[in-house]
């Protein structure tokens, strides 16, 4: 299918020693109780040019995709439910970023990686997002946008498990990479990779 890439599986790719997780936490992690979509569902726009914790609300900028401002008590403060939405696309980043996730129970619909920089995400222990859309049969999405130049060195970079509660549909546009090197699953949702970018598995997952 045009725009349909095959996703690449490289040996030997993962993150240092110290990130790594022991065999037996990946197995707790990957096995959360569905949730449920919330009534209400935001975008958050991360608007530091800065490393940072996900879990941090300083970090985030809300916003409502349909239109209108967020509503202060519907404000999470961070993606963190089922429905919403990451955005790393203030076109404020001059270097590579560092997000921390410290917790096992962070949802989102989608995530739009949009700098030349790249990102790394890292977790604790028990870190893990955890992709649904908040929709039946509708996709979670990671999007990363075209790039003016290809840049070898600006990957986006995924150290944190992902947890499919929703199909997850994986877009990388021109001159961008994504490289996860953990696992994707384990709920036999699908996994769907287009280019004309490059997805690359730094190891076997649920669906490789």
């Amino acid at each position: 299918e045009p725009g349909t890439w095959t996703v690449q599986y490289r040996a030997g790719i993962g993150p240092p020693k110290s990130g790594e997780l022991a065999a037996g936490a990946v197995a707790a992690l990957l096995v959360p109780t569905l949730a449920g979509a919330d009534a209400v569902h935001y975008g958050y726009v991360w608007k530091r040019n800065a490393d940072g914790r996900w879990e941090d609300r300083a970090n985030w900028n809300c916003i409502n995709p349909p239109g209108g401002p967020c509503n202060p008590a519907e404000n999470k403060g961070y993606p963190n439910l089922a429905g919403d939405e990451a955005y790393f696309n203030a076109g404020i980043y001059t270097r590579r970023l560092s997000v921390f996730i410290g917790r096992s129970d962070i949802r989102v619909a989608k995530i739009v990686l949009d700098t030349r920089f790249g990102i790394n995400f890292s977790g604790s222990v028990f870190g893990q997002i955890i992709l649904n859309s908040g929709l039946p049969s509708t996709p979670a999405e990671i999007l990363t946008t075209d790039q003016a130049v290809f840049d070898q060195f600006g990957l986006t970079q995924f150290f944190v498990p992902f947890v499919n509660e929703s199909p997850l549909l994986v877009t990388t546009g021109v001159n961008a990479q994504l490289l996860v090197h953990t696992d994707i699953g384990p709920f036999d949702h699908g996994l769907t990779v287009r280019g004309p970018g490059e997805t690359i598995l730094g190891r076997p997952t649920t669906y490789t």
